[in-house]
């Protein structure tokens, strides 16, 4: 086997190397860090949109909590701005009531919003929801069973 493959102008015999050249292995290293750089980028957004979905499941939750809690009267019927929850301060909620064009309803507008450690909001989501002003049906039971105690009696 001839060590030598080709020999230069000078008549000097270069010898055959076996192996990849200088330039060969920076083009691999650029395709290699560039591959890399994609794929890590592709699972950023992934892991980004896991941690989003998160949070906007448990804002659903703890919004659909929230307006069981003042339809069941645990919570009072009046407009409410930045409450913090009691499990965890960085999810905070505000409610506003407002009248309906008809006297018997509230419209409820519930906003859940979840603050990083910076303090800007991460997640906000907004919740609204009709109900009946309890006050109403209230006053009309109360006024019902005055009149049925009135004609028992009578």
């Amino acid at each position: 086997m001839n060590r030598y493959a080709f020999r230069l102008a000078s008549g000097r015999a270069v010898p055959h190397r076996d192996g990849m050249t200088l330039l060969e292995v920076m083009i691999a290293l650029a395709l290699f860090v560039s591959a890399m750089t994609v794929i890590s980028q592709i699972w950023q957004m992934g892991s980004d949109s896991a941690i989003r979905a998160q949070f906007q499941a448990d804002a659903a939750l703890r919004g659909e909590s929230k307006l069981n809690e003042i339809a069941a009267g645990i919570l009072p019927l009046s407009s409410v701005a930045g409450q913090a929850f009691e499990d965890d301060p960085q999810w905070t909620w505000s409610l506003s009531v407002d009248d309906e064009s008809d006297a018997t309803l509230k419209r409820l507008t519930l906003t859940i919003s979840h603050s990083n450690s910076l303090g800007s909001p991460d997640i906000e989501s907004t919740f609204v929801r009709l109900m009946r002003d309890p006050l109403i049906f209230q006053q009309s039971g109360t006024e019902s069973s005055t009149l049925e105690t009135i004609n028992s009696i009578l």
